[in-house]
């Protein structure tokens, strides 16, 4: 073993139990003043002095109860006294690493001697195979309150959590804890909970000490407001989208059998293979990997690995083409498309039913769970179910003659819908059951999809003489333009949360906020 030698002595390290952190014996010291030929004034009267080395972790700790030692080199330390916890000012220490209890018994020869040990602990503090004496760490807290509950940062900005650790009694200490991302390619986090946002999307920062645990969630956006534009590679209508609810995972589909993919919230999209030539037209996950897409000529494709591969059902019994699929669990989905056709399936797609409860096209459908929802469609046809799709009614009188392309059912009682000429209709809570209201943002829009995330806030996209995009903050009763950055139609839209959405249409345009569309 190597040591930091004065003579023939060496000053022995020894590490601190399951990490880096050394302390040099007493017993090496006082062997080596014994011996006759060491000078009396070259060794100090050894105090109480704490340091800290950092090397690609800490590699030697303070011994003080109440914080961590941040940053400072070996001689800053050396440079000021300290006192260790559980000792008494002016009294040695003999099993700690010291120095002089003051600055004037330290004597010339002190500093380098110490420098060289600095050194030494240095290449042991952070080597692979450290001596294995323990010493006393800092505690494992008994629990673990990590601050603020969500933070959102963007791409390459930090920000740091607080960690406050408890002991058995509800005593606030200093503890040994430790920090990970659950996404690194999303967020780091160094060990002082310190994240930097990555790439779009979110996930979870988790901090332990011993058995103790808290997490917190980190939301990583782009560093630009309002809408802009996101880019597919593609120059064919896009006609559905949908995003995970990590704001990172997502896809788009449309013309041609088009799929595209996305890991980071949009930033890069990738083609994936459908095996399909046919107009697809929407898009829906229940989980990270599998998926459902419908589209022209009876098609629905289905994938289990993230659309890594994509298969046709030939179990359908149809041939219309369809317009929009929404699944509310892994086994119970929709299909809804021309002339009034409904599919169900309740086994995850191993078979599927087939209503026709009206002869208008239907362009839209979605549920709230498994049992309430609403489809929507050509002439202004509303129709509603409260038993998952077994049966359906029509809702009379007829609202609207325009075609309705859009609907979202956010609750029971909840639901919004957009079409035609500017029309938009939502639900108002009746006796025993809601009744729809009729509503116009404007009748030069021809408004394609609408989204609500929360209740209050909600929008639809279309098109006014360029790309359109509406935001609503009071359910639905008004409607704000906003500048959507393009001149494409746009035909569809979805938003993981109020501020985060994607908007898809022609010429394979992508437009995406992480404000809210506010500028």
């Amino acid at each position: 073993m190597v040591g930091v030698h004065r003579g023939s002595v060496p000053l022995v390290p020894r590490p601190l139990h399951g990490s880096g952190l050394f302390r040099t014996t007493a017993a090496a010291m006082r062997r080596e003043r014994s011996r006759p030929e060491a000078r009396a004034d070259s060794w100090p009267a050894y105090g109480n002095w704490t340091y800290a080395v950092r090397g690609a972790g800490p590699c030697i700790a303070s011994r003080h109860s109440d914080s961590h030692i941040q940053g400072a080199s070996l001689e800053q330390r050396l440079a000021s006294p300290g006192v260790a916890a559980g000792s008494r000012p002016g009294r040695e220490r003999p099993d700690l690493v010291s120095g002089p209890k003051d600055s004037r018994s330290m004597n010339r020869s002190t500093i380098p001697m110490l420098a060289a040990l600095g050194a030494t602990l240095l290449a042991w503090g952070c080597g692979t195979n450290p001596p294995t004496s323990p010493i006393t760490l800092l505690p494992n807290a008994d629990s673990l309150a990590m601050t603020p509950d969500t933070a959102t940062v963007s791409i390459g900005s930090a920000f740091r959590f607080s960690v406050t650790a408890f002991d058995s009694g509800g005593n606030v200490i200093s503890a040994n804890l430790h920090f990970s991302s659950s996404n690194a390619q999303v967020f780091t986090v160094d060990p002082s909970g310190r994240v930097v946002g990555m790439a779009e999307g979110s996930g979870v920062v988790r901090v332990t000490s011993g058995a103790a645990s808290d997490s917190a969630t980190v939301i990583v956006i782009a560093a630009r407001r309002g809408w802009f534009t996101q880019t597919s590679d593609v120059a064919t209508t896009l006609s559905g989208v949908f995003f995970l609810a990590n704001g990172a995972d997502g896809w788009a589909v449309g013309d041609g059998g088009r799929i595209l993919h996305t890991t980071d919230g949009g930033s890069t999209w990738s083609q994936e293979t459908s095996g399909s030539a046919s107009t697809l037209a929407s898009v829906w996950f229940t989980g990270t990997t599998e998926g459902w897409v419908a589209g022209g000529s009876g098609t629905v494709l289905h994938t289990t690995d993230g659309g890594a591969s994509w298969s046709r059902l030939l179990n359908l019994g149809t041939t219309e083409n369809l317009t929009d699929v929404w699944f509310a669990t892994r086994d119970t989905g929709w299909v809804v498309g021309g002339h009034g056709v409904i599919l169900r399936t309740f086994d995850r797609g191993t078979s599927w039913q087939q209503l026709t409860p009206t002869g208008f096209d239907l362009n839209s459908v979605s549920f709230a769970g498994t049992r309430d929802g609403w489809a929507v469609g050509d002439n202004g046809v509303i129709l509603g179910t409260h038993d998952r799709g077994l049966t359906w009614y029509t809702v009379q009188p007829s609202l609207t003659s325009q075609p309705l392309r859009g609907v979202w059912r956010l609750s029971a009682a909840l639901a919004n819908a957009a079409g035609a000429a500017g029309v938009t209709l939502r639900t108002a809570a009746a006796a025993d059951s809601a009744t729809w209201q009729l509503g116009n943002a404007g009748s030069l829009y021809d408004l394609r999809a609408v989204c609500f995330p929360t209740a209050g806030v909600g929008y639809v996209v279309g098109y006014n003489l360029a790309g359109a995009v509406l935001r609503s903050d009071d359910g639905g009763a008004s409607w704000q333009p906003q500048v959507a950055n393009t001149g494409s139609r746009l035909k569809d839209v979805f938003f993981v949360d109020s501020a985060r959405g994607w908007a898809v249409g022609e010429n394979g345009v992508i437009v995406h906020t992480v404000t809210g569309g506010a500028p």
